[in-house]
C-alpha cells in the first residue's frame, strides 16, 4: 500500500511538471518551477541531516538491505534508482543535494530497472532524450 502511495506521489509530481512545461515554453523556467516545490520542505532539517552524515533517505526504500551497509559512493546507482522510482519529495531533494546532475544522469542512462513513468519523468526533468533511456519491461 505504501508503494502505491509513493508511485501516486511521484506521478503527481510528474504531472505537475508536465503541466508547468506546457505552460512555459522555456525548459529552464519549468525546472525552476519544479524546484519551487522544495520550498514546502523544512530545508533546515534536511540540510542538517545531510551535514551530520546520517543516511538521509527513507529507510523503507532499502527494505532488502541493511542501511548501515549502503555506501553512498559505492552504491550510487542503486540509491539513485530506488529514490527515483519509489522515493518521496524529501528523498528526491536529498538526492539532488548528495549527487551532481551528471552523476544522476549517468545512473539514469545506465539503469535497466526504472519503470516507464519514472523514465519519462527523468527524461523531462534532467533533459535526457527518451531514446537514451531504458524502461524495464517488468513493470506494466
Amino acid at each position: 500500500m505504501r508503494s502505491e502511495f509513493l508511485q501516486y506521489q511521484m506521478g503527481q509530481i510528474y504531472l505537475c511538471f508536465l503541466l508547468l512545461k506546457k505552460l512555459k515554453s522555456n525548459f529552464v523556467e519549468s525546472i525552476n518551477h519544479m524546484n519551487s516545490f522544495f520550498k514546502h520542505l523544512p530545508e533546515q532539517v534536511l540540510t542538517k541531516k545531510i551535514k551530520r552524515g546520517d543516511f538521509p533517505f527513507s529507510p523503507y526504500l532499502f527494505w532488502d538491505t541493511a542501511v548501515e551497509n549502503i555506501d553512498p559512493i559505492l552504491n550510487r546507482n542503486y540509491i539513485i534508482e530506488r529514490v527515483l522510482s519509489r522515493g518521496t519529495l524529501e528523498d528526491f531533494y536529498y538526492l539532488l543535494q548528495l549527487y551532481t546532475t551528471d552523476e544522476i544522469r549517468s545512473a539514469i542512462k545506465s539503469s535497466r530497472v526504472l519503470d516507464k513513468r519514472t523514465v519519462n519523468f527523468c527524461s523531462h526533468y534532467f533533459n535526457i532524450p527518451l531514446n537514451e533511456l531504458h524502461a524495464s519491461s517488468y513493470y506494466p
